[in-house]
């Protein structure tokens, strides 16, 4: 494996040997197209929260956690 691949690897955290481990118990990862539905879905999700409930100030809800 050269060295560009070893840093992109490394980068997005992706690991040939874990993948090996998923290969052999019969977890593959996803393939892109399956990804990328994923990715539509919790966007979609996202969206339904987001006009459910508007925007959410995390930071505003910690300091109230912290506060109680």
């Amino acid at each position: 494996m050269d060295e560009a691949t070893k840093r992109l690897f490394k980068k997005y955290g992706y690991s040939p040997v874990v993948e090996d481990i998923r290969e052999h118990r019969g977890q593959l990862l996803p393939t892109k197209e399956e990804a990328l539905r994923h990715i539509e879905e919790d966007e979609a999700f996202q969206d339904e929260v987001l006009e459910k409930y508007g925007p959410v100030d995390v930071v505003d809800l910690l300091r109230k956690v912290r506060e109680e």
